[in-house]
C-alpha cells in the first residue's frame, strides 16, 4: 500500500490533492463486464474522458452495467470534481480512499504501458456506441414483441430503426 506522499512523488504531482472523500458504503456489487469493464478501464485510465461524456452515454453505459450504473456514475462525479488535475494519479488517489471497488482496474492498468489518447478516446466510442446499439435493439425488440398497437409504439420503432441506421 503506498502512502499518498508516495504516489505524488511516484507521479510528480504539481498540485497534490489533500481533500479526502467519504468512502461510498459498501455493499455487494456485481463486477463490471464486457463492455461496462473496457469502458470503466478506459475512464480509469484518462479521467479525462470521464467529464466528455454527455447524459445519454451514460444512460447507455448504466443501462447494460450489473450494477445499474453506480460504479460508472461514482467515477464520473470523482473525475469531474478534479477537472484540470484529472489525471490517473490523482482520480487513484482519491478512488482508493472511497474504497476497493476500482483496485483490480487500476492495477490492471498500473501494469500496462501507457495508452495513447487518441486511440484510447476511439476505442472509447466504439464502445459507448456499441452499448447504446445494444440498447437501442432490446428496446425495438420489446416493441415488436408488444405487437405495436398504437402510434406512439410505432413511431417510436421508426425512431429506433432511424437511430441505428446512422
Amino acid at each position: 500500500e503506498s502512502t499518498p506522499q508516495e504516489v505524488e512523488a511516484l507521479f510528480e504531482l504539481a498540485k497534490p490533492l489533500t481533500r479526502a472523500r467519504a468512502a461510498v458504503p459498501a455493499m455487494k456489487r456485481r463486477a463490471p463486464v464486457e463492455l461496462e469493464r473496457q469502458i470503466l478501464r478506459l475512464l480509469v485510465a484518462h479521467p479525462i474522458f470521464a467529464i466528455e461524456l454527455d447524459e445519454a452515454a451514460l444512460a447507455a453505459i448504466s443501462w447494460s452495467a450489473p450494477d445499474g450504473g453506480i460504479m460508472l456514475r461514482q467515477l464520473v462525479s470523482t473525475a469531474a470534481e478534479l477537472k484540470e488535475q484529472a489525471s490517473f494519479a490523482s482520480l487513484v488517489e482519491i478512488l482508493r480512499n472511497q474504497g476497493a471497488d476500482f483496485d483490480e482496474l487500476i492495477a490492471e492498468i498500473a501494469a500496462q504501458s501507457e495508452s495513447d489518447a487518441t486511440l484510447a478516446r476511439l476505442e472509447l466510442a466504439g464502445a459507448v456506441r456499441q452499448t447504446t446499439m445494444k440498447m437501442l435493439k432490446s428496446e425495438q425488440d420489446q416493441l415488436a414483441a408488444a405487437g405495436l398497437v398504437d402510434e406512439a409504439a410505432k413511431a417510436r420503432y421508426r425512431e429506433i430503426m432511424m437511430q441505428i441506421e446512422r
